[in-house]
Parts: C-alpha cells; structure tokens; sequence
C-alpha cells in the first residue's frame, strides 16, 4: 500500500460524524489536511517517516480534541494508541487498541449507557486481565464529554468495518489470482493432452 493510499484509508476512519474533504492548499508533503464545510474543525493527518502516521481533529477554535497514532506494517495499518479530550476540556486520555476493541465489541449510543453495560458485563467475565480491561475501559470512557465519546466510537467502528472490508477483498483477490493461475495450468495441461 503506497502512502497517499495508506493516508486516504485513515481520512475514511474519520467520516462517521463529519464529512471531511482534502484541502489542498493547506496540505504538504508531511501533512494532508482534510476541512469540512461550513467549519473550522480540521483533519489533518503527519506523516512520521514512511511507516508511522499521526492523525488529529481539532474542534472550531483550533483546539486538538483526538490524536491517533498509525503505523502500516506489511501493507496493513495499524492503530497503535487513541487520545481524546477529557470532561476537563484541557486534558487528552489515552486509549489502547484493547480497550477500543473492547468498545468495539460492546459499545452503545452513550457514555452511560456504554459504560454501565461494561460494567454489568464485567462480574461475568471469569478471566481476570480481561475483567479488568473491561472495568479500565469504562473507567476512562467515564471521562469523556458525549460528543467526544460518540467521535471516538464512530471512528473506531468505522475503523474495524474498513479493515474488515479491506481484508475480505485481499483474500478475495487472492483467490482470483489462485484460481485463474489453475485455470492456466489445467488449458495448458489439455492442450498438452490433445497433442499427444
């Protein structure tokens, strides 16, 4: 996957909430800077060398509200850590790829209902580590604003549906080159045989 295709694909994670189009005239070689219409909030996504990516949204005034952190191994983009701004308006909490795998997989339309599933859900999981992620990952969805909570969620589903996606046509591709490299080997195969 060449870089402006690996910058496109994580422009999409961010199109849940709002609908962000390239601008140009902002843009460089080491930022892409994506502006919505009819707002001051940007995308804008740095290059850190040619494996290593670094997202941020900013709120009307500027202000980084989310930075998430990329990086493409093998031809596969990878998140490595999610910040979103705290209740506080000042602070950014750090999120793992396993807590947003676990919001992922259990999250709702709000913080509370969220993290009151997460925490009705925790006393039944038998695994310990896996208990305590559950309750670490309410704990710290528990510190978000709605509007930051609901970017982090569309964006992390959006995600994990544009991998799930990607990786389905890759193994679709894959199969079509299988199979049309057997075609090859089965109309030589039967060409050899009627000669004989």
């Amino acid at each position: 996957m060449d870089i402006k295709h690996t910058i496109d694909m994580i422009a999409g994670y961010y199109n849940g909430q709002r609908e962000y189009t390239l601008n140009k005239g902002y843009s460089d070689q080491y930022s892409t800077v994506y502006t919505t219409e009819g707002s001051n909030a940007l995308l804008v996504i740095d290059r850190k060398g040619d494996a290593c990516f670094s997202a941020h949204l900013t709120d009307e005034e500027g202000v980084i509200i989310a930075r998430d952190n990329y990086t493409l191994d093998n031809g596969k983009i990878s998140l490595k850590s999610a910040e979103r701004m705290m209740n506080d308006g000042n602070t950014l909490i750090q999120f793992t790829p396993e807590e947003l795998s676990v919001l992922q997989s259990f999250g709702e339309d709000s913080v509370k209902d969220t993290t009151d599933h997460l925490r009705i859900i925790a006393p039944l999981i038998k695994d310990e580590p896996s208990r305590n992620l559950a309750l670490r990952t309410a704990d710290k969805i528990d510190l978000l604003p709605e509007h930051s909570y609901k970017e982090l969620f569309s964006t992390t589903q959006r995600r994990y549906e544009m991998q799930n996606n990607l990786s389905i046509r890759t193994k679709i591709d894959r199969a079509r080159e299988r199979a049309k490299s057997l075609n090859k080997g089965q109309k030589v195969q039967k060409k050899g045989d009627i000669a004989l």
